[in-house]
């Protein structure tokens, strides 16, 4: 952190000494145009095992929030910082099911940057979120994985946005200790990537990543996707590398998704493979699972395993506030001999502009050891 600080520093020191009085009034107007945004949550976890799994079942109830803010611009300058909290309420896990991802009872500063913009430049240093294929944080906990990052975005060619990244440390959401994940180093020499997203051809979206964690781990990673629009029906192909140059072992991905909108009823099928050398690494954070065969509890995690094919069928209905859905995925792992699968249905509900609901069931089949997992989440936004 001690070089993203160092910069964070200079920058702040260079655009103080533009102007003198006439700054100070400007600087006082970028924090009275501040905005404070915050949320209210509470979670339960509920896991079910087979016997021969070696696990007992276990839930867990935990509240908490987050609270952040973020400056007006100040010549082009801005500032922001985010706390979020976590407290259990109630646990019952003689099998430590939870520690790594819900039990932890405490605060962390999970965002804390400086952000300059400049026409169609910007550049953002210090803890941060990240919501790319192939680094990524997820939001389904109260404590958000975040990253200690210096990251540049692009957009002088049309339709065009570029990203450039380095990644020093990352948290995770617990410390596997009952409290909320440090931020750690993702290794000696950190991660770097860069994505081209470009939408100049009508209703086409393109995206290619790179990333690169390098020195103690040596993994190299790349992510191609394209998405076409027809009216009420969206094709999408991906393709995901992943290269160990410990072990010279490469993992291929290749994907297909197809969706569908008519009316309120949403409509999604999607086919995974993979080759068979190897299991694909990867992204970091817990937001860069890219198949396109995940569903909420696996998190498509099965389907990066070496010689694995893997489908998925979803449907979700709106009525009115109510949003009811279900999904299936199945994941035929040829490597491992193994062959799982995942059902869920959930249901979400808006009682205000602000408070909500989500519940899902997931039940786990065939060599799956667990038998099901249940999760509700209670958000109120401010």
């Amino acid at each position: 952190m001690k070089k993203i600080a160092k910069l964070s520093l200079v920058a702040s020191l260079a655009v103080a000494g533009l102007t003198t009085t006439a700054s100070a009034e400007s600087l006082a107007q970028a924090f009275a145009d501040s905005k404070v945004k915050g949320e209210i949550r509470a979670q339960y976890f509920a896991e079910d095992y087979e016997a021969a799994a070696g696990k007992k079942d276990s839930n867990i109830s935990v509240f908490g929030g987050s609270l952040g803010i973020k400056t007006g611009s100040f010549y082009g300058l801005t500032a922001g910082a985010t706390f979020y909290t976590s407290h259990v309420i109630n646990k019952d896990d003689e099998s430590n099911i939870t520690i790594k991802d819900e039990d932890a009872s405490g605060s962390v500063l999970g965002e804390a940057y400086l952000a300059y913009t400049m026409d169609n430049s910007s550049i953002k240093v210090g803890r941060q979120h990240l919501k790319t294929p192939l680094l990524g944080n997820s939001s389904s906990r109260l404590i958000k994985d975040s990253f200690e990052a210096i990251t540049f975005v692009n957009t002088d060619l049309p339709q065009t946005t570029i990203v450039l990244g380095y990644v020093d440390k990352m948290s995770t959401r617990t410390d596997r200790n009952g409290n909320p994940g440090e931020f750690d180093q993702v290794s000696k020499d950190g991660a770097y990537t860069i994505l081209v997203n470009n939408k100049s051809i009508e209703n086409l979206d393109l995206t290619a990543q790179y990333a690169s964690v390098q020195d103690d781990k040596d993994i190299n990673l790349m992510f191609l996707e394209a998405a076409y629009k027809l009216g009420a029906v969206k094709v999408s192909g991906e393709y995901l590398t992943s290269e160990n140059e410990t072990t010279n072992l490469d993992g291929q991905m290749l994907g297909l998704k197809v969706d569908a909108k008519l009316a309120d009823l949403s409509l999604t099928a999607a086919y995974t493979t993979t080759d068979d050398e190897t299991n694909l690494e990867y992204g970091l954070g817990e937001g860069s699972y890219s198949t396109y065969t995940k569903l909420t509890a696996g998190s498509g995690k099965k389907g990066y395993l070496a010689d694995t094919d893997a489908y998925m069928i979803k449907a979700a209905y709106k009525i009115a506030d109510l949003k009811l859905g279900a999904a299936y995925a199945n994941y035929d792992a040829k490597a491992a001999n193994k062959e799982y699968d995942e059902s869920e249905i959930n249901a979400s509900y808006k009682f205000t502009k602000n408070a909500s609901v989500k519940v899902s069931h997931s039940m786990f089949g065939k060599d799956e050891t667990k038998d099901s997992e249940t999760r509700v989440n209670l958000s109120y936004k401010f």
